[in-house]
């Protein structure tokens, strides 16, 4: 199975958990699946859902990873460019602006072997409990 398989059927079971939760009480519960921008999904139907995006920097110039990057131009740009280039995970406050004020978060990162997206989530997580 794919990595965007794997996200896509782990999104799924979120969404589902969120609308079993939803249907067993009388309260109004917000829930709200949040991703970095490695799962490569920019929204999803039916379902309160923010992707918050990593960097991509050089000396000069700074990628934002949503659904408005250019990929063809910034690859260009970094053929092009012979500096030191690198890149940043969301920060926490990233993360808790993602969260915003809901009842229930499911967050979905890279790996921590990868990016320090899923250290930075993870503290996001302990600030929003």
């Amino acid at each position: 199975m794919t990595s965007f398989s794997k996200t896509a059927n782990l999104l799924y079971e979120a969404r589902s958990r969120a609308n079993c939760i939803l249907s067993q009480g009388d309260f109004a519960m917000t829930i709200k699946i949040v991703t970095d921008s490695s799962c490569n999904l920019f929204s999803l139907k039916h379902v309160s859902f923010e992707n918050v995006p990593m960097k991509i920097r050089t000396d000069n110039k700074e990628y934002i990873d949503d659904k408005n990057l250019d990929t063809e131009t910034m690859m260009n740009d970094m053929l092009k460019y012979k500096g030191k280039s690198g890149t940043a995970c969301p920060s926490v406050g990233e993360w808790l602006d993602a969260f915003g004020d809901n009842d229930m978060v499911f967050g979905v990162t890279i790996t921590s072997n990868l990016s320090g997206s899923y250290n930075s989530a993870m503290d996001a997580k302990h600030l929003f409990e």
